[in-house]
């Protein structure tokens, strides 16, 4: 006889009841809520996670789950269960959340892709999986996830026996033995930092806590990031394989809500921020004072702005909303796929561009804000929140309804993102004053973004940050490093300027080897 049985099979005789014991230990004590603490198993092992005062969790059905009969079924729904409650407390930051099986013991003969487990998360399926990968000692992770800042959820958590699917009789009588924990996904980074001696820094009447030996700082919306003229935060990625086979350079900005924050290390070239509504040909020069070329000249004699106006099309100022702009659909489409584009400007990213498919899985769809501000004479802690609010242009005269947010994959950096990168001990200036001579330069030469976005100070560079105050005005970063933000011709968007790639990596996504530095990069397992 087949050691094969089909589950129709099964039924038609009355189930055989598969014996496993599944011993589910939660994190909390019996009906009641912590913040999670010191918890003992009935065998008395102690248990610590710690995510500061973030998040309880509420256990409801109990500490342990006991199951002696477990049979085959046609859905998830009639396996066993238990289920917790999760709130985030904070007001600021999002919970990126890790519900894992620390695996004490399995039979080999359950190891199998019919003994499944299934997540709600609000009465919604978010995750089903199986044990089939599930090791004694090991833990496997059965979902992650993001708890938005101040909300609560809840969570029910399924194991079963697939019964529409064949089942070997030799999963009887075997047992499963573990411990479900919940905690906070956390990343090489936030352990570097959280490991670490802290020392406060005080800009604009605000206390951080830096840590000097690796160069990282938690600014106020919590998030960890990597500050100073040379912080170790290069990181191999853009490969041809993982983790390090003819891989580029790129900078790890910090970690947002657990996911890791990487910047190319070199620009892909000048680009501008939104050239749509530009005609193909370059504006040549005349006396005509109705020449729009000629008018822009006037406001500055910088010979680099001259440069640029010397071949700035003759229709059309572009607009500053990066959701429908060139440089978007141009990062998202043809620099992520590695293909030529042609619009009114030609560019070639079949040797800039994202390699492969492995890359591209790597990279994290996110929210962007694209709130606005209409000047840049503000501290980065400020820019932050302006950056997550809803203020934009109003009435805009190009008709364009602007947006506070889009999702994507690939963005610029911030105007807060290269605030924060400087080293704050030493600057106490505005962004519009990163390139004050009163403190000897301390602001953009301890910016490790400085030398990226402006091309070591040979060139201006975009950030994403709209202004709310001219419609065809962005943020960027001037060749003497301050952020220019006013509406004068050296902001227009039509004009082209640095572009150095930013974007998320996926939560799955961590650090597992090298230390950062330039010779010895930190590399990605790219799975």
């Amino acid at each position: 006889m087949s050691t094969k049985k089909n589950i129709k099979e099964i039924m038609s005789k009355r189930y055989i009841q598969i014996g496993i014991l599944i011993v589910l230990i939660s994190l909390v004590g019996l009906m009641g809520t912590y913040a999670w603490f010191t918890w003992k198993s009935s065998s008395n092992t102690n248990v610590t996670l710690s995510i500061g005062n973030l998040a309880d969790v509420t256990f409801t059905s109990g500490p342990d789950i006991n199951i002696s009969n477990l049979a085959p079924v046609y859905n998830y729904t009639d396996g066993v269960s238990t289920t917790f409650v999760m709130k985030n407390n904070s007001t600021t930051n999002n919970l990126n959340y890790e519900i894992k099986l620390d695996v004490t013991s399995i039979s080999n003969e359950l190891k199998s892709e019919s003994f499944k487990y299934t997540l709600l998360k609000d009465n919604k399926v978010v995750q089903t999986g199986n044990l089939k990968n599930a090791v004694n000692g090991k833990t496997l992770t059965l979902n992650t996830g993001l708890l938005a800042k101040g909300s609560t959820s809840n969570y029910k958590l399924y194991f079963w026996i697939d019964g529409n699917i064949e089942n070997s009789s030799s999963m009887m009588n075997k047992s499963l033995v573990g411990m479900i924990d919940v905690g906070e996904k956390t990343t090489y980074i936030n352990n570097l930092y959280n490991n670490s001696t802290k020392t406060p820094v005080t800009n604009n009447s605000i206390t951080y806590q830096y840590d000097t030996k690796n160069n990282l700082m938690q600014d106020t919306a919590g998030n960890i990031r990597y500050y100073g003229a040379s912080p170790n935060n290069y990181i191999y990625f853009n490969c041809d394989s993982y983790p390090s086979t003819n891989c580029e350079l790129w900078r790890i900005i910090g970690v947002f809500d657990g996911k890791i924050k990487l910047m190319r290390n070199k620009s892909i070239g000048d680009m501008a921020y939104d050239d749509d509504r530009h005609d193909t040909y370059l504006q040549q020069l005349t006396s005509n004072d109705n020449n729009s070329a000629v008018k822009m000249l006037q406001y500055d004699n910088d010979s680099e702005v001259t440069a640029k106006l010397l071949a700035v099309p003759d229709s059309g100022d572009g607009q500053n909303d990066y959701s429908s702009s060139s440089l978007q659909k141009i990062l998202n489409n043809y620099y992520y796929n590695k293909l030529n584009y042609t619009g009114t400007i030609t560019y070639d990213f079949t040797n800039t561009g994202i390699k492969n498919d492995t890359t591209r899985n790597m990279i994290a769809e996110t929210t962007w804000n694209l709130g606005g501000w209409d000047t840049s004479n503000i501290y980065s802690n400020v820019m932050y929140e302006k950056e997550r609010g809803t203020t934009v242009i109003s009435n805009p005269s190009d008709g364009i309804t602007r947006t506070t947010t889009w999702t994507g994959k690939i963005a610029l950096a911030y105007p807060s993102d290269y605030g924060f990168a400087t080293d704050l001990s030493k600057c106490s200036q505005t962004l519009s004053n990163y390139d004050s001579s009163t403190d000897s330069y301390a602001c953009r030469n301890n910016d490790w973004m400085y030398s990226i976005i402006t091309n070591s100070g040979s060139g201006y560079g975009w950030l994403l940050t709209p202004s709310s105050s001219d419609a065809y005005v962005a943020f960027n970063v001037n060749s003497d490093g301050y952020v220019g933000s006013h509406n004068d011709v050296i902001n227009y968007v039509y004009i082209e300027y640095g572009v150095a790639p930013v974007l998320y990596l996926g939560s799955d996504q961590d650090i597992v080897a090298g230390d950062g530095s330039q010779s010895n990069p930190y590399k990605l397992t790219g799975n």
